[in-house]
């Protein structure tokens, strides 16, 4: 098997022990906090340092965008100290963000069961109350605690054969969805159904000669013009073809750059509409049952800190968590949502010409033949909700000096871009 110039990662979590001298700690609690009140010195007795928690539940509620600006806001005139704790709900990628643009916070991102025991309460606090403590960890319900690290794997070869379908392409008029749907036509003989909020007559002359190309190929393609924010809309216009999809490659989205602290929430959730609920709305159009391969186009900045990015960190983090919860409804399904790094060749970034600059802030571009070879070997990836996955690919070899490996390097300065697309790079 031939191997690629990518580095592949996927998180592992590995045990630790709270450890450095513990502080008191006057906690502001926001957000859904009766069950952590009496662990945390809430309020305190305004000794020691302070710091703002915000507390969070399974999901990621309409209300709760608000709260993690607010906790930032806060955390920014309260000390610096910050620290997210929730059940699934997610959103440390923003605040990772915001501690990234302001080197004053310090941030501490705690995922605990979904019922809190006492046990894995105390761990939380142990982890908020010690001085230095950063990163992203988990607490099992015994109350032992994990940090997050990664490994590196090497994806499988790529399938022989997939069957007789079409694959459904999101974002299928961008730059990225063209090549995906040309790549599975030509490899696996899929027929390209391309959903976009754009009509033919919109696209740009390189866009328009690869759409020509692929209308007049033997097999053809279908275009269908929809709001995929638009669930009637959107299962309405795949009445006709959602039937035949058999494989799904979700790579609509929605690009924007801002400092956290000047985000608003609804440009938090304009960004996570289509991600998100684009991808529900999509399924709720095809025939779940039929699918076999799904695989949503996320990015690495859900995974590290990019200045300026925050907003679009979280609507990838919204969208990773999404996918994998998704899989035990696809039970026949391989998931996978692949979190790229920059595209070269296609996508956003290199319609905005900012490839070059990721590249020099230590994002490692992904040359188009590279990541489309990489795309046809995710559909390898085994069946089933327990191999869900999310990994990090980027371009080139990433490995640090004590032989551990990182998916990023740590980025110093903003992309000087701001965009709206349906095919971010």
């Amino acid at each position: 098997m031939r191997t690629l110039p990518v580095s592949v990662f996927l998180p592992v979590w590995e045990q630790v022990h709270p450890v450095g001298r513990e502080v008191p700690v006057s906690w502001f609690v926001l957000g859904d906090g009766s069950w952590l009140q009496a662990a945390l010195r809430a309020g305190g007795d305004g000794r020691g340092d302070t710091g703002v928690a915000i507390s969070l539940g399974t999901w990621l509620r309409r209300s709760d965008p608000q709260l993690l600006l607010d906790g930032v806001h806060l955390a920014e005139r309260a000390g610096g100290r910050l620290a997210l704790l929730h059940r699934g709900a997610g959103g440390g990628s923003l605040l990772r963000a915001a501690a990234w643009e302001n080197p004053q916070l310090s941030m501490v991102h705690v995922e605990l069961p979904s019922r809190p025991s006492n046990a894995a309460v105390q761990t939380a606090r142990r982890l908020l109350d010690r001085r230095g403590v950063s990163g992203e960890f988990r607490v099992a319900p015994d109350g032992t605690a994990y940090q997050r690290a990664w490994r590196r794997i090497s994806l499988p070869a790529a399938p022989s054969a997939l069957g007789a379908g079409s694959v459904l392409v999101t974002g299928g008029l961008g730059g990225l969805g063209l090549r995906v749907a040309a790549v599975l036509r030509h490899a696996f003989g899929l027929h390209p159904v391309l959903v976009d909020n754009r009509r033919q007559s919109e696209l740009p002359g390189a866009g328009a000669r690869h759409l020509e190309r692929l209308l007049g190929s033997g097999i053809g393609a279908t275009v269908i013009t929809a709001d995929l924010t638009n669930r009637r809309e959107t299962v309405r216009r795949l009445a006709r073809h959602g039937s035949g999809v058999r494989v799904l490659v979700h790579c609509a989205g929605r690009l924007t750059g801002a400092p956290v602290r000047r985000t608003s929430p609804t440009e938090l959730d304009h960004l996570q509409e289509v991600k998100v609920e684009g991808l529900r709305n999509v399924l709720a159009g095809v025939i779940p049952e039929r699918l076999t391969h799904l695989v949503a186009f996320g990015s690495l900045m859900a995974e590290t800190p990019h200045m300026h990015m925050g907003a679009y960190a979280l609507a990838n983090e919204m969208l990773r968590r999404e996918v994998l919860r998704l899989a035990a409804q696809l039970p026949r399904c391989s998931t996978v949502a692949a979190q790229w790094s920059l595209w070269s060749g296609a996508g956003l970034a290199h319609q905005l010409g900012v490839v070059r600059q990721g590249k020099r802030l230590g994002m490692q571009p992904i040359p188009l033949r590279t990541g489309m070879h990489a795309l046809t070997r995710l559909l390898s990836w085994p069946t089933g909700p327990t191999h869900a996955a999310a990994p990090v690919i980027v371009g080139g070899e990433h490995t640090l000096p004590d032989g551990r490996t990182r998916p990023f390097a740590r980025t110093p300065a903003p992309l000087q871009s701001t965009a709206d697309d349906d095919d971010p790079g």
